[in-house]
């Protein structure tokens, strides 16, 4: 291995050794939902932060493959926690992808970061919004006061680790340029609340509330960006961070749900069965269901995801294959995770076995963008244009 290899080793070793240890509260913060602060101290403490953050400004610049396979590791632990960092992983590794922000910004936000352990995240849903691929717009917007001051005002949704978040990267209409724009915002600015009212089915710790923007101060550095300012700005680059961490989250739910029940099925003796139930036909017929459409959906991912880094094969031919691998993984996890419940039976119901814990997050990908329909959409569009190449991944 090289140094680079070596390095990457040593992440995932890290991931597996966060995980195990965020597992032994999962039950504790999923029946108490509140920001994980002991779980992202430790993330701090083992510079999981800076992971898609150049090497140049302080990070450890880890591959995209690698933190895939970091990510599901720590979904095995704690699903909330895995959402939560993987959305500021997102944020990082887009950026570092493609360079949206200027210099000053990046270096700025990045630097922060890396010397003070601080979380961002993209904030961008919005009750009203629906979809901006149909074009729709945000109703949060930057104006211009009677003082001549530019003014953030608007609510957002869903917005994970609200509580925990020191930046936000706010989605919002530029009302005096009428351009969708990205605008970074401290959440400790005056004219900000957070209304907690997460009350998920699952995740249950993400913190995902909603968010008030009130005649909140900016100016005009803080617009990291403005969709079609100038030409750079007039196509912006697909962003395949969001469904592969989806993705990922998904699998390491999938696989911890699978663990869990080998270990019940091996230990689970009925009277009149001299044989554990994992000896039984049809049990064994039901685990090999789900082991084969985890070798599917994990091999699907890992290998979707090293062709966009190796970049041999344009990214536009690659993203549709992405949308359906992020399918594929959330679609997984529900199946497993409802399958294993089916299979330990009443059991699974009691919270202290967590089998129901599992079920409960697996859906959340399920409502994470692309949904099944858009994602079926993407696919089917390239099966159109391309039906007659055959791309070799």
């Amino acid at each position: 291995m090289n140094k680079q290899e070596l390095e990457e080793e040593k992440i995932l070793n890290i991931a597996r050794i966060i995980s195990k240890t965020i597992k032994k509260k999962a039950l504790y913060y999923d029946e108490n939902p509140q920001f994980q602060e002991q779980n992202f101290t430790l993330l701090i403490k083992k510079k999981y932060l800076t992971l898609a953050i150049p090497k140049s400004l302080g990070g450890l610049n880890i591959s995209m493959p690698t933190i895939i396979l970091a990510q599901l590791e720590l979904a095995k632990g704690d699903a909330s926690t895995a959402l939560g960092i993987g959305m500021h992983t997102i944020v990082c590794g887009y950026e570092s992808e493609n360079f949206l922000w200027s210099k000053k910004q990046r270096e700025s936000i990045f630097t922060s970061i890396v010397q003070n352990g601080l979380l961002i995240n993209n904030i961008a849903s919005e009750a009203e919004l629906g979809s901006p691929k149909n074009g729709g717009l945000p109703t949060t917007e930057i104006s211009i006061d009677s003082l001549n001051k530019l003014r953030l005002n608007g609510k957002k949704n869903w917005a994970t680790l609200s509580t925990g978040l020191t930046f936000m990267v706010v989605y919002a209409i530029n009302k005096e340029t009428n351009r969708l724009c990205r605008v970074l915002i401290r959440t400790n600015s005056p004219g900000i609340s957070i209304n907690k009212n997460w009350n998920g089915l699952g995740m249950r710790s993400t913190e995902s509330h909603e968010v008030i923007f009130k005649n909140v101060l900016i100016k005009k550095t803080d617009i990291l960006y403005e969709h079609g300012k100038s030409k750079k700005y007039e196509k912006i680059p697909i962003n395949a961070w969001f469904p592969l961490i989806i993705a990922a989250t998904s699998m390491g739910i999938a696989i911890e749900a699978r663990n869990k029940l080998i270990v019940f099925l091996q230990n689970r003796r009925p009277s009149g069965y001299e044989k554990s139930i994992s000896e039984i036909p049809f049990i064994k017929y039901q685990l090999g269901e789900i082991e084969s459409r985890i070798m599917i959906a994990k091999s699907f991912l890992i290998n979707i995801t090293q062709s966009w880094e190796d970049k041999k094969i344009p990214r536009k031919e690659i993203y549709p294959y992405i949308v359906a691998a992020k399918r594929e993984a959330t679609e997984t996890a529900v199946f497993v995770t409802d399958k294993v419940m089916r299979l330990v039976g009443g059991i699974a119901l009691e919270k202290n076995h967590e089998f129901e814990r599992l079920f409960r997050d697996a859906r959340s990908g399920l409502i994470n963008p692309p949904i099944e329909s858009r994602a079926l959409e993407t696919i089917a569009d390239f099966s159109l244009i391309n039906n007659k190449k055959d791309f070799r991944l």
